[in-house]
């Protein structure tokens, strides 16, 4: 059964259709790496389906009940490529609550610790490594308890052992059941994270791709297409 889904969603811009009649189902502990050439509705559909998009016709179901944006938004969460844009507080502490309505301080506390964060409680979210500040994101995730994650170019200026060590955190968070979008240029990040990948061009979905070895070599492909574009 599929605990997303997501039926003839069309999404557009002042009128014009960005992203043309997707659908798509998405299973409990599947992880999906959205791919393709830039403009091709990579980071509008992930919007969509955080409920951050108004233009949009279709239906998007979890746990098949249809939602709304307000339903979406409330049981989602973007990690911005830039995730300086969404680190508002004081200290990585107050950060792990900001803007949660009763936070479960305890569950903040052990979230911080298993995510390596506690040592830099007290410190400025400006002062983290860019890798520190992911993962302090994705703690936000798990403190307000979304369902929904979506990582826009997550490894954008990471080096290589933060790289692996997002992607291992990514792997622990869908193993917890969480539904995972990754939009995202980087090849061997998608091999090493990502359960299946959608191809998007055009505004359509292109391709639905498992990331095994056999359909490695077209994977491999729409990168290197992607990239002389």
């Amino acid at each position: 059964m599929a605990l997303l889904e997501v039926k003839n969603l069309s999404i557009s811009f002042g009128g014009l259709k960005a992203v043309d009649n997707f659908h798509v189902e998405i299973e409990k502990g599947q992880l999906y790496g959205l791919i393709g050439p830039n403009g091709a509705g990579k980071t509008t559909f992930s919007r969509a389906v955080c409920g951050l998009h108004k233009e949009i016709e279709g239906k998007i179901f979890l746990n098949n009940t249809e939602q709304s944006r307000k339903d979406l938004m409330k049981r989602s969460y973007l990690v911005m490529q830039d995730v300086n844009y969404e680190l508002f507080a004081e200290s990585v502490e107050q950060e792990s609550i900001f803007g949660i309505k009763n936070p479960d301080k305890e569950l903040a506390k052990a979230t911080l610790e298993e995510l390596d964060l506690a040592q830099f409680s007290q410190w400025h979210p400006n002062t983290l490594s860019g890798g520190q500040k992911q993962r302090l994101a994705v703690a936000v995730s798990m403190i307000c308890r979304k369902d929904l994650l979506v990582f826009d170019e997550p490894t954008s200026g990471l080096d290589f052992d933060s790289m692996v060590r997002l992607a291992a955190l990514i792997q622990r968070l869908s193993k917890l059941g969480k539904i995972i979008f990754i939009v995202t240029h980087d090849y061997e990040f998608v091999c090493r994270t990502c359960k299946r990948v959608l191809h998007l061009d055009d505004g359509r979905i292109q391709d639905n791709l498992p990331v095994t070895e056999e359909s490695i070599p077209m994977i491999k492909e729409i990168f290197d297409v992607r990239r002389t574009k």
